[in-house]
């Protein structure tokens, strides 16, 4: 038998490497300045040793609550660099660090993804439309676009959505049942018509197949209504991976916290292709998961009872047909946008090191590899 560890592409996407690389400069710059000090609006990133980390090397984390005494003391003439994160902030927040004073430096992290999906909240307010946004309404990407747009309806799935049309919180009249049907389109709106018009985003990392059902159901009740695809191109590539991985691989880990949105759905698309899913947000927690008596224990077991060699006479006697692969048992790896790529790297370590310590395999001491994407080559 032969275990495969194969690690698809994962770890910081463009918009958290860019806040994280502008944190960094952030910091020389204050070790050049002893009178400046950083601090980062918020968590930077949905990872809590990367954010414990960046508070020891001086980069703590303040809550919108403590802005205002951050800017006071800059009003003292406190040298402040204030970074913010990657998924951006509300409009009530940019308005407040508009105004405040030459001595509190703000960097903007936001990521540009999250920038276009604030621009078509500020666009479609300006229309007077709804917006429809689909994602997680507590996340701080979704409040911060939101804020932008006092129509905006948050819909967690498809299913919620459709349940807002149905209720006229996107604008359908009430007519005999256009929500019910999903055949029928709103007729064009004529001017003199209450339907407001339309707008539909997404959270930049949200499910791509909830939003396609969403996108489909949408099209067929609105004829005006403005479709924008604002899930993150890293977002969908690494999904649809992690999905043709999941479809071959034995059992899955998802590296990432249990705070971030996109490896939330990694979890949830992973575990409904591959049933032996784990989420995994630190290296205990790896290890954690090969338990004797755990579930994916019990299935490497099974597999080297059936195709490993426990050294005894009968086995020798029938050794494999010449050519024959060895059976294996593939372990498949994917981390949200969040997770370090020092993280992902011990974590499948750790993951290789549990395979070797167990047991029944260190009498045959089967091939255990590791076969990572391009991206991940340096793991």
């Amino acid at each position: 038998m032969e275990v495969v560890i194969e690690v698809a592409d994962g770890g910081f996407c463009f918009g958290v490497r860019r806040a994280a690389q502008l944190l960094e400069s952030a910091l020389a710059d204050a070790a050049a300045d002893k009178t400046v000090r950083v601090r980062t609006l918020g968590k930077l990133i949905h990872n809590d040793e990367y954010v414990a980390d960046l508070a020891l090397r001086g980069a703590p984390p303040i809550s919108e609550e403590q802005l205002p005494d951050l800017i006071a003391d800059a009003g003292r003439g406190v040298g402040t660099t204030l970074v913010t994160r990657a998924h951006g902030v509300t409009a009530a927040v940019e308005e407040t660090l508009a105004k405040a004073p030459p001595s509190l430096h703000v960097i903007d992290g936001t990521c540009p993804c999250v920038a276009r999906l604030h621009q078509i909240a500020r666009e479609s307010a300006a229309e007077g439309a709804i917006l429809l946004l689909m994602g997680d309404a507590h996340h701080p990407e979704v409040l911060g676009t939101r804020s932008h747009n006092p129509r905006c309806v948050v819909a967690a799935n498809a299913q919620e959505a459709m349940a807002a049309a149905a209720s006229g919180a996107l604008g359908l009249p009430d007519n005999g049942g256009y929500a019910d049907k999903f055949t029928e389109k709103i007729p064009e709106s004529d001017g003199d018509s209450d339907i407001l018009p339309l707008y539909v985003a997404a959270q930049t990392t949200f499910s791509v197949s909830e939003w396609k059902k969403t996108e489909e159901f949408i099209k067929k009740l609105y004829t005006k209504a403005k479709i924008f695809g604002t899930i993150c191109g890293v977002t969908e590539k690494r999904q649809r991976e992690a999905a043709l991985l999941s479809a071959r691989a034995d059992a899955m880990f998802v590296i990432g916290g249990a705070e971030s949105s996109n490896t939330r759905a990694l979890l949830a698309l992973c575990k409904n292709i591959c049933p032996l899913t784990f989420a995994v947000s630190r290296v205990s927690d790896a290890a954690g998961v090969f338990a004797e008596d755990s579930s994916i224990s019990a299935a490497l077991l099974c597999m080297h009872m059936r195709h490993g060699h426990t050294g005894g006479a009968e086995d020798r006697a029938s050794p494999p047909d010449a050519g024959e692969s060895p059976a294996q048992f593939i372990i498949g790896v994917t981390a949200g946008a969040s997770a370090p790529d020092e993280l992902i790297g011990e974590i499948v370590a750790q993951i290789k090191s549990e395979v070797e310590k167990l047991p029944w395999m260190s009498s045959t001491r089967p091939k255990i590899s590791v076969k990572c994407s391009a991206n991940q080559s340096k793991l």
